[in-house]
């Protein structure tokens, strides 16, 4: 008797993820240290900050290991061993605001001036040979009363594309997170709620 249990297939696991989002954006960062979110459907800390739309490419988790193959005498494989693990996460910011140039550029490399009676608000941007500090990070995403919530409590973003302005398209800025690994060894958190609820 084949005692292997089965799984019926079951169309509402498929998830569509669209951006949580309504006054707010659906990405997020906060200051190190700030308290995370555990579940999906945790309220989020007042210390993370949005920075608004992002492109229809959504949001992509990148996930890598590499190992080591251990043999014995005969040249057998016997032990896979774990050499490295590297956990990104990546997404283009469809806003060139503030924020968004402070996940590309770093908080220190950005400076605004408020608007006066002869110009408006002003940003400016000084690049350099520097990477942004790292950040605590959260990443809301739907489908319909389905809830995920990606968290990374320690990442550190970078530019990952170049930045165009063209008369055709909307300037975009690609963003690449590397996950570095929390107090308990861990990179990426991934919290889900189907949305059903008991009676």
């Amino acid at each position: 008797m084949n005692r292997r249990q089965k799984m019926a297939v079951n169309a509402s696991n498929v998830l569509v993820g669209a951006p949580d989002q309504l006054v707010t954006g659906a990405i997020c960062d906060a200051p190190l240290g700030t308290k995370l979110p555990t579940h999906a459907l945790d309220k989020i800390n007042a210390a993370f900050e949005d920075s608004g739309y992002i492109s229809e490419d959504g949001v992509s988790l990148s996930l890598k290991t590499s190992t080591e193959t251990i043999r014995d005498w005969s040249a057998a494989g016997i032990r896979q061993i774990l050499k490295e693990f590297t956990g990104t996460v990546k997404w283009t910011e469809l806003e060139v605001s503030k924020k968004s140039l402070e996940r590309a550029f770093g908080t220190d490399s950005v400076t605004t001036e408020a608007a006066g009676q002869d110009h408006g608000t002003r940003v400016s941007v000084a690049i350099g040979a520097q990477i942004p500090s790292p950040r605590s990070w959260v990443f809301k995403i739907k489908d319909g009363k389905k809830k995920v919530l990606l968290v990374v409590p320690n990442g550190q973003a970078t530019i990952s594309d170049d930045i165009s302005f063209t008369s055709s398209d909307a300037a975009t800025i690609g963003i690449e997170l590397n996950c570095a690994p929390d107090e308990r060894g861990k990179n990426i958190y991934i919290y889900t709620d189907d949305g059903v609820f008991s009676a």
